[in-house]
């Protein structure tokens, strides 16, 4: 992600996310949202040393959260999310950084993200053994 962006709406950034996708041809489920918000979130920290959204990320039982977002796709259950249905806008600005990410993401197996999301020094297991439900800056350092 551009080292320039930082504290995205993340209702833009889900909403570009699912555009994205969709333009790839693919699905994407509440599940894989939230995965690819946290590897986002992450990996920006890591490279940039800042927040691209404010929203926390959450550690709970099976995987990272952005509860917001969560919450509004939760309807879906495990199905896709109807890209026609949700989305009227997204950010212009955002997309070729988020399509080059989500590209990459979509061509990591789930059984690989699962391990690098339950990895023992990933910041989702570093909050979850802390009891912390905010994985936080101390978690992705």
């Amino acid at each position: 992600m551009n080292k320039d962006l930082e504290n995205i709406d993340v209702h833009n950034l889900a909403n570009t996310i699912i555009f994205s996708v969709d333009q790839m041809g693919e699905y994407i489920t509440n599940m894989d949202l939230q995965r690819i918000l946290y590897f986002m979130k992450v990996s920006h920290y890591k490279k940039n040393g800042t927040m691209l959204f404010n929203n926390p990320l959450q550690a709970w039982d099976y995987g990272p959260v952005v509860d917001i977002i969560w919450k509004k796709y939760s309807k879906y259950g495990r199905e896709p999310i109807n890209k026609d249905e949700e989305i009227t806008e997204y950010d212009r600005a955002l997309f070729q950084d988020v399509s080059n990410f989500v590209a990459t993401y979509l061509e990591i197996p789930k059984w690989e993200i699962n391990n690098m999301i339950n990895g023992i020094s990933s910041p989702y297991t570093k909050a979850r053994n802390s009891k912390d439900i905010h994985i936080s800056e101390v978690h992705m350092n």
